[in-house]
């Protein structure tokens, strides 16, 4: 049985290739929309999110830093960095949704 107080022990390795959330090469925001449009629009919540990306455009990743309510959503920098800095990424964008009755795009 696992003790309150005992810490968890979290490892981190390096890997060549991370696999890739989508072959699709960002160089814009229109190419954004098509790689994660689908994926925010099932949200009925506000939600921010980090893209983690390779040198030349390639989607590492998705996580998402904070899920609000219908109009509100916290953000902490700390939380933002986190998962480029251990996704090894040389580039972010940073998404956020409003499902509130935005258009759609």
């Amino acid at each position: 049985m696992k003790n309150a107080h005992e810490l968890e022990v979290v490892s981190i390795r390096l890997v060549d290739e991370p696999p890739l959330l989508s072959e699709k090469l960002i160089k814009t925001s229109r190419d954004v929309i098509e790689v994660m449009g689908e994926h925010l629009q099932k949200y009925d919540r506000e939600l921010f999110c980090i893209l983690n990306l390779r040198t030349k455009g390639q989607v590492i990743n998705m996580n998402i830093v904070s899920m609000g309510t219908l109009n509100l959503s916290l953000v902490h920098p700390r939380e933002v960095f986190k998962s480029a800095i251990l996704s090894n990424a040389a580039g972010i964008i940073l998404l956020h949704n409003h499902p509130s009755g935005a258009k759609r795009l």
